[in-house]
């Protein structure tokens, strides 16, 4: 099913689960609960037009539920989180997206928030479904950069990097982790740290971060991208963050991840460094911060575990050759 998820866009995937669930008649192990169908206010008439993804268990599960009209075309997905952890993100990508609504330039290619609710044990939100075709990494990577520069455009502030939200984080997550971690990845972590705070004090830009801005969480809507899945969203980030994600992370999740690549990396970076308005921090810097943030984040999320996982294991090897293209 792994290839569905990235291959097909999000109204083949409804047809593809309804015929076969039709065809064999197992609709009824596909069914939503009593319980979280009154919670999200669906009948039982439109329930039997849904289409529900369960989470993995652990502390960040969520439920994802999918709403079509009779003729299978997408209508709504509501996010239902069953954990504290996993309504903290929820209720972040409702901040992010109320804040995207205001953008004039890109709040057309962003979900836009139905409804929200919550109660003991459930939190939920309703957004608007985008309808278009599966995103290249290599064909349609000249549309992945002017949202990203109208997402820099308008959320943009200028400050130290000392009091960015990035910086505060990185700090944040290395107290956490410190006592979890091996030797070897004490140790890289806190040479990051040190590298880091040689630019502390200097003033550069900082803006929103969509923080998993790959293919598989975009479509190509009417030759625009289409962007969902914000719950990772982030203020005061670098302005190259998202791109860095867009080139980096398909060959990541691969495992396919060269040294060779962070030069190629770095000259597309550089050349659409000048299209950023006002002048933004060189790629390097951005760069590092961005491999340190997605380390960091995947072992936070794991409580020190995930050492050995192999995005931390290519982005960390990155990290430790960095004097390479720093």
């Amino acid at each position: 099913m792994k290839g569905l998820k990235f291959y097909l866009r999000l109204s083949q995937r409804a047809k593809f689960f309804v015929s076969h669930l039709t065809a064999f008649n197992q609709k009824k192990y596909f069914c939503i609960k009593p319980d979280v169908k009154q919670f999200i206010g669906i009948s039982d008439e439109e329930a039997a037009n849904c289409v529900i993804a369960f989470g993995t268990s652990g502390p960040y599960q969520k439920h994802t539920i999918l709403r079509f009209n009779q003729y299978l075309n997408p209508q709504s997905i509501s996010k239902i989180a069953t954990t504290p952890k996993a309504s903290l993100l929820l209720k972040n990508e409702i901040r992010i997206l109320q804040i995207l609504a205001t953008f004039n330039t890109i709040n057309k290619q962003v979900p836009i928030i139905i409804e929200q609710r919550g109660n003991h044990k459930f939190y939920a939100f309703t957004q608007s479904v985008g309808i278009g075709n599966n995103i290249s990494p290599l064909r349609d990577f000249n549309k992945a950069i002017p949202f990203i520069r109208s997402l820099h455009n308008e959320s943009y502030a200028e400050i130290s990097l000392s009091e960015s939200q990035i910086f505060n984080i990185l700090n944040q997550r290395y107290l956490y982790l410190a006592p979890l971690l091996s030797s070897d990845w004490k140790y890289r972590y806190n040479n990051c740290l040190m590298r880091i705070d040689q630019y502390k004090n200097q003033k550069s830009i900082f803006s929103i971060a969509h923080r998993d801005f790959a293919p598989w969480n975009m479509i190509l809507q009417n030759s625009n991208l289409f962007v969902f899945d914000w719950e990772f969203a982030e203020i005061q980030y670098p302005p190259l963050y998202d791109l860095f994600h867009f080139l980096l992370m398909p060959k990541a999740v691969k495992n396919k991840i060269k040294q060779k690549d962070i030069k190629k990396v770095l000259k597309i970076a550089t050349d659409n460094r000048i299209n950023f308005k006002p002048n933004i921090a060189k790629p390097t810097i951005q760069l590092f911060l961005y491999l340190l943030d997605i380390c960091s984040f995947y072992l936070y999320s794991n409580e020190g575990f995930g050492q050995e996982d192999i995005i931390v294991n290519q982005y960390a090897a990155l990290l430790d050759n960095h004097e390479k293209w720093f």
